[in-house]
Parts: structure tokens; C-alpha cells; sequence
């Protein structure tokens, strides 16, 4: 008999079972614990035995509810430290390295790093403002306060990232880094993502209070990167109920006129972020072989031109600019500055290989904001850099650490590259003024703006970071936000449920759409197009039945509906159910007599119904209506032939025959041989059939048995079938010893 396996603590604090989870917590302690652990326990114990006895004893509390809570927060947070202690030992990943690295150094602490950082932003301020530094200057101090200053952020990212949990001191040294007006906002923003990236790996309520602090920070890149950190760790730990430090800080945040709209508008760039891996498959797939097939012409164009020409003044000239419509490339690049002015992150493949070099090696410089001064990338009083750099800087389509990869590549490429490199990026940020100029810019959008190109850094780090895989990518599933507790309200609204399942299902995600779409129908009327949306979600993740319910509903309300009752014939026939289809397509070929896929449908339909005189007249009209397309031309002549009318059917297959025939086309034909008596035709064309499907005679012969009951009813010979089949299959095995 095998033996029960033991409850999950997490099943038994749901079940509210708190007694036993506490007895497994102490013996999971005793066995791996330190030795401070069950007297942790221990103490957490006495707290919920004090709970019990007073509620049982029906004591008034009317904090028993929080008491309850932190009780199995702490729980919680004991199995998770637990947890951590049994890594720690052995684990290789770079999260526990640095963890072990710092155990090495246990006189400093994320309380003594934030406090030296703080000094040494404030000696940096000083010698920017003074010119000098502590000890005086000389020529190369100013490098080495910011190398220093690199490098006390890289410990600084470091302590954030792994200390868990953070103390009282951490998170009040955290709040106090934060508020200090010398603060640059490049390490306010760094200090941001070192607190987040923390929080993803092991949830801390302490994070999430220092996070809302940061939200109401009145830099505005502190502020929105806060949001996108809050965003994301509440939905990496949505199954994680929370203290009520944590859920009051919240529930303050909420009441910033803010909140709704930044909590939507991260949510959005974020299932924007989802869309990258389709868009970049789009330009690597689609758009960028055919602006490579242009490129002979387009050369060979410029090399005719009388003069030298500068291609980015082609413009200019309205005969290159007529010669750039012909081609097709204007088309290509509008589509791209589409995707991108929509928020697309068009640059991932561009960038992607550009992620090799050592400064990626540390984590921390994923999450920097662009500095021309960092130690990096800088090159002292080198004026070309410097001028370089400042377009990077201005470039506002690219986020952070793309424009690290191009300033750690600078010194790598040619001059003429970098020249032309420099034109490009001058004339796009010039298109980008251009744009921004004549559109309303707004706070709302400069947020906006800010949170897409923080999140495509994101992305970059979870897909590119060389040891990404140690990592809970965050962009693994698609963010449900109903799914957040905390966040729930915002979202469950009709504009932002609308913007996002428009989002979803015009890109393809068609699970992702159903299910807000389905959320959306709760709160607003019901309209036939949202049921339709419904139904084509339905049917594109094959399940038909789902499908037919939806549009069979959408009829109800729109009953003229052609792509409803186009899409309720379609599943029909694709569940097997054609006598229930064909209503709908004949109402549909009704409507849309000069549609040719109406009739084919319809021609189709008829023909699995055995209904192959009818099925003709379909035919026969879309090989009328549509002769270039040929698509009626196999089906009529098996229409033909099942219907008896074997002259006309001999017709079609010659024409079959003559386009490029596969293995069923000599099948088919073959058949009609068989039928009318022409058993030395039938036989070479079924043996064409036989060599057409493979090595292996078995695929032909069980395509032959399959037909054969539908042909002996035409009044084919059984004795004769069979004598045909085994001569063929012989010839075939034949033939095939003799290759």
C-alpha cells in the first residue's frame, strides 16, 4: 500500500490548518534549520496559541484578523528562509554566488552600503560642483571617483537584489537613500530595480512599502519605473497573500489620482512587450528579405544616377523619390515606423547581438539609465564620442541599454560607420521632434514613453542576459491583472478590459483575448462583434465546440451576419456535421453570389454529403467566376466522376495531371481509369501514385483500401481492384529493389 505523501504547507495554511502547518515548519527547522530557527517557530507559535485561546474564549479583538494574517505570513516566511538556507549551500546559480560572496564581508550590510554610497554621491556632487575632491585633485581623479562610484552602485544593486529579508534598518536606510535631495535620478532609478529585481526572486512586504514610496517620488522616471516594479511584483507573487504593512501602503497608493492610470498604462506596455518575438519575427521574416531583394535593383538604380548621391537626401529629389515608391520600400520602412510610433520594440534583433560585451557581464548595468560619463563607455575629452553620445543620448526610441550596446561598440567600428551611423540617428531623432511636435505631448504620455523603454530594457535582460536562464522571466505568461487581488478593481473596468483584448486578439493571442473578452461581456451590453471575436478565439485554439455556442449567439443578435453564418458552416464541417452546415452556406452563397469561396464551400459541403450532381453546379461556378485560382478544378472532376459522368471528369484530370500532380492526383485519376474498365491506365497510374507517396507501398495501399468501398458502389469489379492493387504494389517493390 503506498503511503500517503504529506500535505503542502501552503495547502494546509489555505485550509487554515495553522496548528499543523506550524508542526511541519518546526520539524523542516529542526532537520535544516540554523539553530535560531525553532525558537522562531517557536515564538510564532505562542503568538497564534495566544490568538486561539481568546478568540475561543470570545474575547473581543478587532485586530484578530491582522494578528491571523501576519501569522501566516510568518509561516510563510520561515519555510521561504528555510527554503533559502538549504540553496544557499549548494546552489550554483549567480543569485546564491553573490549571496555566498557576501557572507564573506559580514561587517557590511545593505544598511553600511547605502550609507557609503550616500557619502560618495556627495563627494561626486562636490567635485562636480568645486573641481575638486578628497584628496585634492589630479588629472585622473575624476575618473577614478566615478570608477568607484560604479563600482559601490554594483554592491549597492547587489544588496538589493539578495538581501531577504530586509530588516527594519535595511528598509529605513532604503526610504532614507531614496528621499536624500543629492540623490542623482539615475541612481534613485537604479536603486528602484535592485529593490524590484529583489522582490521577484523572494517576496518581502518591506519591498512593496519601498516601492509606493518610490512611486510617489516627484521624479518622474522614479515614479513610473516604481510603477512598472510594483505592476510586476504583484503579479509574480499574486498567489502570495500580503501583511497589512504592505496592503495599507497599497491601498494609500491607490488613492493618488495616478494610480489607475499608471497601473493601465504599465499594464499595457507590458502585453506591448509580449508582442515583441512576433514583431521581430515580422521584420526578420517578412520585411527585411524583401528590402534585400530590392537592393540589387536599388544600387544598380543609384549607380545609373549621373551624379553621386546621398541616400539620405534621396528625397529630395522627386525623381528618387517616385524610383523609392516603385520599389516597394517606402511601404517596408512606413510599416516599421508604424510598429515603432505604436510603442513596438522593432530593435530587439538589431540589438540583440550586440549584448556580448563585457559591460553586460554585470547585472546591475542592465537596469542603468544612459550616462556618456559612465566609466564604461566614456572616452575622456574625445570629441567625436562626446558628439556621438549625445545624439545616443537624445535618441528617445531607444531604451537604456541599447544605447549601451552603441556606445560600447563605438570604438570597434570604422569612421564611415560611424558617420553614417551618426546621420541615421541625427535624422530619426529629427523624424521623432517632428512627430512629437505636432502631437499633444502630454504628462500622460511622457510616462507612457518612459515605461515602454524601461520595460524593453527589461525584456532585454530576462531574453539576453547570458545566464537568463537562473531567472523568473517575467515575460514567460501574459500578465492577467484580474488575477492580482491588490489590483483587481483597477483593471475591471470596460475601456482599459476593451483596449486590452483589442491588443490581444489583433495580435494572434487568442487564449489571452478569450478570456478578457469573456471578462468584458460581464460588464458591458453584449454586442454580436464581441461574440464573433469570441468564437474566432474559439475555433483558432481548435476547440469548435466553444466556437459554434459564441457565433450561434452572435446569430441571435446580427441574423445577416455573412461571417457569422460563414464561420457557423465552417465548424460545422470541420466537427463532421455537414447536413447541419449547409443551410448556413447555402445562405451564405445566397448572399454573395460572385464570391468563389462561397461556392467552394458550399461545393464542398455538398460533395461530403454525397450529393455530387448539386456539387457540380458549385463547381462549374467558381471555375467561372475564379479560373486563375484553379481551385475548383480537382474537386469538380471527383464531383464528376462520383455524379457518373466520366467524359467530363476525363476532362479535369488531364487538366490536374498537367499542373504539377501529387501522389492523391494520380490516385484520383487512377480511380476514374478503374471505373470505366481502363485497367492498364489505372494500374501505371496508380503505380505513378505509389512512387509519388514513398518508398513504402503501405501509404498507397491503405489510400487504395480507403477509396474502395466508395468506387465498388460506383460499380467497380472487387476481384478486379484486388488483382490491380497486388500487380502494383508488385511493380512498385520491384521497382524499388532495382533503384
Amino acid at each position: 500500500m503506498t503511503k500517503p505523501s504529506r500535505p503542502t504547507l501552503e495547502s494546509l495554511l489555505n485550509r487554515g490548518l495553522i496548528s499543523e502547518a506550524l508542526d511541519a515548519l518546526e520539524r523542516s527547522a529542526i532537520a535544516h534549520g540554523t539553530r535560531e530557527m525553532p525558537d522562531k517557530v517557536a515564538h510564532v507559535r505562542e503568538a497564534y496559541d495566544l490568538l486561539a485561546r481568546y478568540a475561543i474564549d470570545g474575547a473581543h479583538d478587532p485586530s484578530r484578523a491582522d494578528v491571523y494574517a501576519d501569522v501566516c505570513a510568518s509561516i510563510r516566511d520561515l519555510a521561504a528562509s528555510l527554503r533559502r538556507q538549504r540553496m544557499m549551500q549548494d546552489s550554483a546559480t549567480l543569485y546564491f554566488s553573490t549571496v555566498r560572496t557576501q557572507q564573506l564581508q559580514p561587517d557590511r550590510t545593505l544598511t553600511t552600503v547605502v550609507d557609503e554610497y550616500r557619502r560618495l554621491i556627495a563627494r561626486k556632487n562636490e567635485a562636480l560642483i568645486t573641481g575638486e575632491t578628497d584628496p585634492p585633485v589630479t588629472e585622473g581623479s575624476g575618473v577614478l571617483l566615478s570608477t568607484q562610484t560604479d563600482m559601490t552602485e554594483k554592491e549597492l544593486f547587489n544588496r538589493l537584489w539578495t538581501t531577504h529579508p530586509l530588516s527594519r534598518e535595511d528598509a529605513d536606510a532604503i526610504d532614507a537613500l531614496l528621499d536624500s535631495p543629492v540623490l542623482p535620478s539615475a541612481a534613485a532609478q537604479l536603486t528602484v530595480a535592485g529593490i524590484m529585481a529583489g522582490e521577484i526572486e523572494w517576496h518581502d512586504d518591506r519591498r512593496i512599502v519601498s516601492l509606493v514610496k518610490a512611486y510617489g517620488s516627484a521624479d518622474m522616471a522614479v515614479s513610473v519605473k516604481a510603477a512598472c516594479a510594483l505592476l510586476i511584483s504583484l503579479w509574480m507573487h499574486r498567489r502570495r497573500p500580503m501583511r497589512r504593512m504592505a496592503l495599507d501602503a497599497l491601498a494609500a497608493a491607490a488613492d493618488s489620482p495616478r494610480w489607475a492610470a499608471d497601473m493601465r498604462m504599465v499594464f499595457l506596455q507590458l502585453i506591448r512587450a509580449r508582442d515583441t518575438e512576433r514583431v521581430n519575427r515580422k521584420i526578420n521574416d517578412e520585411i527585411m528579405p524583401d528590402l534585400m531583394k530590392m537592393k540589387p535593383d536599388m544600387e544598380k538604380r543609384l549607380r545609373d544616377l549621373p551624379t553621386a548621391v546621398d541616400p539620405m537626401s534621396l528625397e529630395d529629389n522627386p525623381e528618387w523619390e517616385e524610383m523609392i515608391e516603385k520599389s516597394g520600400i517606402r511601404d517596408r520602412l512606413k510599416e516599421i515606423s508604424e510598429m515603432q510610433e505604436e510603442g513596438s520594440d522593432v530593435m530587439m534583433g538589431t540589438f540583440g547581438t550586440l549584448k556580448s560585451f563585457p559591460f553586460f557581464n554585470d547585472i546591475h548595468h542592465w537596469f542603468i539609465p544612459f550616462e556618456r560619463e559612465h566609466p564604461s563607455v566614456a572616452r575622456g575629452d574625445n570629441g567625436e564620442w562626446m558628439a556621438f553620445a549625445d545624439v545616443i543620448a537624445s535618441a528617445s526610441f531607444l531604451c537604456d541599454n541599447d544605447k549601451y550596446s552603441l556606445a560600447c561598440a563605438f570604438g570597434m567600428m570604422p569612421a564611415d560607420h560611424r558617420d553614417m551611423l551618426l546621420a541615421q540617428f541625427k535624422m530619426q531623432n529629427l523624424n521623432m521632434a517632428e512627430i512629437n511636435a505636432s502631437s499633444l505631448t502630454t504628462a500622460d504620455t511622457d510616462r507612457e514613453k518612459m515605461a515602454n523603454r524601461w520595460i524593453q530594457s527589461l525584456y532585454r535582460f530576462y531574453k539576453l542576459f547570458r545566464r537568463k536562464g537562473e531567472f523568473d522571466d517575467i515575460f514567460a505568461e501574459p500578465v492577467n491583472p484580474l488575477e492580482i487581488p491588490q489590483l483587481s478593481v483597477v483593471f475591471d473596468d470596460a475601456d482599459t478590459l476593451g483596449l486590452a483584448s483589442e491588443f490581444y486578439f489583433k495580435r494572434g493571442y487568442w487564449d489571452e483575448a478569450y478570456t478578457l473578452f469573456e471578462r468584458l461581456a460581464t460588464l458591458q451590453p453584449v454586442t454580436a462583434q464581441m461574440l464573433q471575436k469570441m468564437g474566432h478565439c474559439r475555433q483558432r485554439t481548435g476547440d469548435i465546440a466553444g466556437a459554434l455556442a459564441r457565433y450561434e449567439h452572435a446569430e441571435l443578435l446580427d441574423a445577416n451576419s455573412v461571417w457569422t453564418l460563414r464561420r457557423i458552416g465552417s465548424c460545422h464541417r470541420m466537427a463532421g456535421n455537414h447536413e447541419a452546415a449547409l443551410p448556413y452556406l447555402e445562405r451564405v452563397a445566397e448572399a454573395c453570389p460572385e464570391d468563389h469561396n462561397a461556392a467552394l464551400a458550399l461545393g464542398h459541403c455538398l460533395t461530403a454529403l454525397g450529393r455530387y450532381r448539386e456539387a457540380t453546379v458549385q463547381y462549374y461556378k467558381v471555375d467561372f467566376i475564379h479560373p486563375e485560382g484553379g481551385k475548383a478544378v480537382r474537386p469538380l472532376a471527383w464531383a464528376l466522376m462520383m455524379s457518373g459522368e466520366f467524359d467530363k471528369a476525363r476532362i479535369y484530370y488531364q487538366r490536374v495531371l498537367s499542373d504539377k500532380p501529387d501522389a492523391t492526383d494520380y490516385l484520383n485519376a487512377a480511380h476514374l481509369d478503374l471505373l470505366t474498365g481502363r485497367y492498364a491506365d489505372a494500374t501505371d497510374r496508380y503505380l505513378l501514385s505509389a512512387h509519388a507517396s514513398g518508398g513504402d507501398s503501405a501509404v498507397f495501399t491503405k489510400a487504395f483500401e480507403e477509396d474502395m468501398p466508395l468506387l465498388t458502389s460506383r460499380g467497380v469489379d472487387p476481384l478486379m481492384a484486388r488483382i490491380v492493387l497486388d500487380t502494383v504494389v508488385s511493380r512498385h517493390r520491384h521497382d524499388s529493389e532495382r533503384q
